[in-house]
């Protein structure tokens, strides 16, 4: 099968989202800009911020992570910048997607949408992700606006095969006992990690798979059933019991990793 959506390309449409955004922010130059760099996974994320601080070397880029809890976008961004001796050239805005009350925030951040134009003298870059972009767009119209179009990135098609096949790997590598060899039951829940601080990636897999659909790519079986696996515990996390079984149950889980992965979390 061709691949409609082929490696170089999407390295090339990622190197020039980078350019894009480079002068962007040299252009805001003492002034506040609103840009949204729009990023559906965390590795590819770093990777871009990585890369966009060798671009740009002479500027002084700053980081606000907001906490899961964060009910003010301003207030959060105050209480990292007190310290700081004089405004960035930009300030990248990171964690939004785990934002629990995120619809309340991103309200709130068109009400005093002028307090930041006042008060923040430099490039204020929002990383999303898709959904959240679209939450942006809905609770903070107003401020959205000041936005040019956004700016994406993309992982190429290896790298969306490679994602998907580490995250499973790794979830299984968590909540297997180490003793699944020899089929023995762990002495106490202390070998395990709870589900709650393994599952973390659940929306960035959605994206993964989605992507790969929209460019033609059937998984590979033992992968595919991996990832029925990991909704199923993703579902059973959630209190959705019947649902998570129904994926737990299907014929696609057939391998002895997953099989004894299951009963191994049943027991918790």
């Amino acid at each position: 099968m061709v691949e409609r959506h082929p490696q170089a390309d999407i390295r090339a449409a990622n190197e020039r989202a980078l350019q894009s955004l480079g002068r962007a922010i040299s252009l805001s130059s003492g002034q506040f800009s609103l840009v949204l760099a729009c990023c559906n996974y965390r590795v590819l994320q770093e990777e871009m911020l990585q890369r966009l601080a060798e671009i740009l070397q002479a500027e002084h880029l700053q980081k606000v992570v907001l906490p899961r809890n964060a009910r003010s976008l301003y207030l959060n961004i105050h209480l990292q910048l007190v310290t700081e001796e004089k405004p960035p050239s930009a300030l990248m805005v990171l964690g939004l997607e785990a934002v629990e009350a995120i619809d309340d925030l991103l309200s709130s951040i068109n009400h005093i949408r002028d307090e930041f134009r006042k008060t923040h003298p430099f490039a204020f870059v929002l990383w999303v992700n898709e959904e959240v972009l679209q939450k942006v767009v809905r609770f903070a119209p107003d401020f959205a606006s000041w936005a040019a179009t956004p700016i994406r990135f993309e992982m190429t098609t290896p790298q969306l095969l490679q994602f998907l096949q580490q995250e499973t790997d790794s979830l299984f590598a968590t909540v297997l006992p180490k003793d699944a060899a020899q089929h023995q039951e762990p002495e106490n829940l202390d070998n395990y990690s709870t589900l709650e601080q393994v599952w973390q990636h659940n929306d960035e897999l959605q994206f993964a798979i989605k992507e790969l659909q929209e460019r033609g790519i059937t998984l590979e079986p033992e992968l595919h059933a991996s990832l029925k696996f990991v909704f199923g515990l993703d579902n059973y996390v959630s209190d959705r019991i019947n649902i998570a079984l129904s994926h737990l149950s299907q014929k696609t889980v057939v391998t002895s990793k997953l099989n004894l992965t299951a009963i191994s979390l049943m027991q918790l």
